[in-house]
């Protein structure tokens, strides 16, 4: 049997859990997560693994973890689908139906599938919106929830309604109703942006195509808001459903490029579903170990918007098998999907070790002796792998974010040839996990040559304004080559952000020749030119005494008075003399009498800043360094 299920030390003793018995001459793996919080400095960290037999030290390995300058996003650019199954954990967990303890669980396998950068999809009732919608808005995945690792507050992007086809035997009047229902609970909630949809049924043959064409009328003929209600398929772009169908869902096999471009141009995605060589590794534990991380590398080198996984908690045969339905113990039968033409005559390609299986449970109470006395999931290296790729995914988008799209599409396609629709009979990606290893670092070395300062690396909320703004010759670092996104901006360095992005970048503010505007910014002031031209421009003015006051800190309102009179430069306040704001924001501390709301107003209408979560503008806050990047870099459209 391959080792696939990845029993946690606190797990029962004998039964996988800590401390462990080795039989002599017999070797044990055990596997170790390391989490790099995000805030970790660069550098090399060293440590050592200790092994204790029976309490006495036996070996010491040395650790080595490097840290780059840099972390991985916590959204995911590679989209996951994967299905559990909430019978399943109630049978095994013995929660009970509908209980604390049976959210609480299925709670649990979700934060497991977080950690590893997967998005999990239930039956898609009301019940587990309600009960699992932290989920959704990320509350879930807090530390107030015990949650830590990747995505810590990042809610989940998708939401399946009756999955797999619940309202077969629903008339008309039932879908309208029943549609309308989610489309407000989306929307209520602040969730109207993820991908929620319908699904409507699971792969219809053609004598269910009318029936497939009457329900979807149904939805989008909806006179109500149910009608923005997307219709799922798990079909490939058929002809006789174009028109019935908002997502579509094909088998690798089935994927044709030229369907695929005519529904996009439709504006219906195709997701991909499943797997199955040599278009794509196979999902069983029978694959080669690299498979998972594979599956990542293709979805993000083919443009799959997401890719479904049919089940990870299949527990159970399926109807067609000797015993239809019957339970399995997943620990000793390690089919977990099979079935044949008839005849007792198996199809090869349709049966397969581990497949819809990625969770394993930590307690089994339908084959007691197989409980591991673990509430909770049990992860597999299946699981482990496929995360592995998906964060392989998030190095490529670095890369390609950094402007090296063509050298991280050479690394990728280097390693698969061929795949998805030009796959030939035998499949040609490596199977080496070595070179996955060797491109991840070529494609971090990428990432890491864009990175300009040390304090500003890709986890900073600013980083792609803040080096938008370097690259294009608008900001600079300190004398010790830190940006130092922290401190607060002055109106002498505000002048220096303006007139740089007005005049086309540093060494392109001209130099001025003739008598200063303010006392206070005299020959030999550093931003002499820059506050001049600003001058010029009608982007600044002095106080009334005269003086300019270089040393004088920003604040919101001053900032948006500056990029909004920028914007319309060189007009100054003339060009915003006849401005009405076409939608006013009516933030409470900055009303229509406010001295600089019509600059607020333009600014936000343009853009370039927004409010804060309590409604309000707070124009008196000052202003950092890192914002500034992120206003001018919005004001003059120069992050990706």
């Amino acid at each position: 049997m391959i080792p696939d299920a990845l029993v946690p030390f606190a797990a029962a003793q004998g039964k996988g859990g800590a401390p462990f018995d080795i039989g002599a001459s017999l070797n044990q793996g055990v596997w170790v997560d390391v989490y790099i919080p995000h805030d970790a400095p660069a550098g090399l960290y060293t440590g050592t693994i200790s092994v204790s037999v029976q309490g006495v030290s036996a070996a010491e390995t040395p650790l080595e973890v490097e840290v780059l300058n840099f972390a991985l996003p916590d959204e995911n650019h590679y989209k996951t689908m994967v299905f559990y199954s909430k019978d399943t954990l109630i049978e095994r967990h013995t929660t009970g139906w509908c209980t604390a303890e049976m959210w609480d669980m299925m709670l649990a396998y979700n934060r497991m599938a977080h950690r590893h950068r997967l998005e999990l999809i239930g039956c898609g009732n009301f019940d587990e919106a309600d009960n699992l919608k932290g989920t959704l808005t990320g509350d879930a995945f807090t530390a107030a929830d015990n949650y830590d690792g990747p995505g810590v507050g990042v809610g989940n992007s998708l939401f399946s309604i009756a999955t797999y086809g619940g309202w077969w035997a629903q008339d008309q009047s039932y879908y309208e109703t029943e549609s309308d229902a989610w489309v407000n609970w989306f929307n209520d909630n602040g969730l109207g942006d993820l991908d929620y949809f319908l699904y409507l049924t699971d792969e219809p043959g053609p004598d269910m195509y009318q029936w497939v064409r009457d329900r979807a009328a149904w939805i989008h003929d909806n006179p109500g808001p149910g009608q923005n209600l997307p219709v799922f398929l798990t079909r490939w772009p058929i002809s006789d459903l174009v028109g019935a169908i908002d997502i579509w869902c094909t088998p690798p096999q089935l994927y044709d490029p030229a369907d695929v471009a005519d529904a996009q141009a439709r504006g219906e995605p195709v997701w991909l579903y499943a797997s199955y060589r040599p278009y794509t590794p196979a999902d069983a534990t029978d694959e080669y170990g690299i498979a998972w991380r594979v599956k990542a590398w293709i979805g993000h080198h083919r443009d799959i918007p997401r890719w479904f996984t049919w089940e990870s908690t299949h527990y159970y045969n399926n109807s067609n098998e000797v015993d239809p339905g019957g339970r399995k113990n997943v620990w000793a039968d390690p089919i977990g999907f099979s079935r044949d033409w008839g005849g007792g005559v198996p199809c090869p390609q349709d049966t397969g070790n581990g497949d819809g299986i990625l969770f394993y449970p930590g307690q089994d109470a339908l084959f007691p002796e197989e409980d591991r006395n673990y509430a909770g999931p049990v992860s597999s290296i299946r699981m482990k792998m496929y995360r592995r790729g998906i964060q392989d995914v998030e190095y490529m988008w670095l890369a390609e974010q950094s402007g090296h799209v063509a050298e991280a599409n050479t690394i990728v396609g280097d390693l698969l040839p061929n795949t998805m629709w030009d796959a030939g009979a035998v499949p040609t990606w490596s199977n080496h996990n070595a070179d996955y290893e060797v491109a991840r670092r070529q494609l971090a070395d990428l990432i890491e040559s864009r990175i300009r300062f040390a304090d500003v690396s890709t986890n900073h909320w600013a980083f792609w304004e803040v080096d938008a703004c370097a690259e294009a010759g608008i900001v600079a670092g300190y004398d010790d080559g830190l940006y130092h996104p922290e401190l607060a901006v002055t109106r002498d360095q505000m002048a220096v952000y303006i007139s740089r992005a007005l005049a086309g970048g540093e060494g392109s503010v001209p130099e001025f020749g003739g008598a200063p505007t303010f006392p206070d910014v005299s020959e030999g002031f550093w931003a002499l030119d820059h506050v001049e031209y600003a001058v010029a421009q009608n982007v600044v003015e002095g106080y009334q005494d005269g003086t300019y006051h270089p040393e004088y800190e920003v604040t919101r309102d001053q900032m948006a008075v500056y990029v909004a009179r920028a914007l319309v430069a060189p007009s100054g306040e003339a060009g915003l003399a006849d401005y009405v704001p076409a939608d006013p924001r009516d933030f409470p501390d900055v009303a229509s009498e406010f001295w600089a709301y019509k600059h607020v107003e333009y600014c936000v209408e343009n853009g370039v800043v927004q409010g804060y979560e309590d409604g309000y503008y707070h124009p008196e806050i000052v202003v950092t360094r890192d914002q500034m990047a992120v206003y001018v870099a919005r004001a003059f459209a120069l992050a990706p």
